[in-house]
């Protein structure tokens, strides 16, 4: 799409007939934080746990702890070294 002239920066487009909306109407759940995120834009809520993922719940909620408390970014410097 980004031939057709598609803006990656989270707006709201029309492109060739398709409405592309931004995040906050209709995924507003940061599955990162477990938190819920509204706007004056929230249209609908789609809830999700990620349950086909192959990930253990603890591990799952202390992930989840560590981006609260220090930011979705906090696991950067491990993705690196891992790479």
């Amino acid at each position: 799409l980004v031939e057709k002239g598609i803006r990656l920066d989270g707006s709201e487009q029309i492109i060739d007939g398709l409405h592309i909306y931004p995040v906050d109407y209709f995924n507003t759940f940061d599955a990162r934080t477990g938190k819920l995120v509204k706007t004056q834009n929230t249209y609908t809520i789609h809830w999700s746990e990620h349950s086909w993922t192959n990930r253990i719940i603890v591990v799952r909620n202390v992930m989840r702890l560590c981006h609260r408390l220090f930011g979705i970014n906090c696991f950067d410097w491990l993705k690196k070294l891992i790479r």
